[in-house]
């Protein structure tokens, strides 16, 4: 029948495939709860997405937190941030970079820039949510920007923030922005 050599080595593929498996199984999470009473899964992984991440010609930089910004802010803050999420004109988003990312350079999107907050990635939501929550599409795709650049970068839940709350006299993104949802969908990284 099979040779003893054989037998052993698909018994070890089984195992392997099986342990790996039910690890992948172990670290799924949850979908986020979007605005509203209804869950919402986060987008699947596509390279599209990763691939802004990965955008750049030069080595990634060690970076230690991420900052998500909002139209809120005025209109120059989405030119200071590494990362724009922005409803696209076909009714999906787009997640593009810019300079700052693509040069992994620290950006001025937060004003009081020193060591610490230079270390961190920022984010811009081209969305004022003052007085309107963002569309489900908007959060999956900022919520996908974040668990990946959360995994790349080994950066906890911790130090991802909102900027109203390192800013005393900006709430951003805005009031009507989900920060409880968006809070529990990060990942938690040691």
């Amino acid at each position: 029948m099979f040779a003893p050599r054989t037998v052993k080595t698909l018994i070890a593929l089984f195992a392997a495939m099986t342990s790996g498996a039910i690890l992948l199984m172990l670290l799924d999470t949850d979908p986020i709860q979007a605005p509203g009473t209804h869950l919402v899964a986060v987008a699947a992984a596509d390279e599209a997405e990763l691939a802004v991440v990965t955008q750049t010609d030069i080595p990634l930089k060690r970076w230690r937190g991420i900052v998500v910004h909002s139209l809120a802010e005025g209109p120059t803050t989405l030119a200071r941030c590494h990362f724009v999420v922005a409803p696209s004109g076909d009714g999906g988003v787009e997640v593009t970079s810019n300079r700052y990312w693509l040069r992994q350079q620290a950006a001025p999107h937060v004003l009081a820039q020193d060591d610490d907050w230079g270390s961190c990635i920022g984010i811009g939501l081209k969305g004022d949510y003052s007085s309107q929550s963002p569309t489900n599409a908007e959060m999956q795709a900022l919520v996908k920007l974040v668990r990946d650049l959360q995994i790349r970068f080994r950066i906890p839940a911790s130090r991802v923030y909102l900027y109203g709350e390192i800013s005393s006299t900006v709430l951003s993104p805005g009031a009507a922005f989900p920060a409880a949802v968006f809070q529990d969908s990060l990942l938690n990284i040691r």
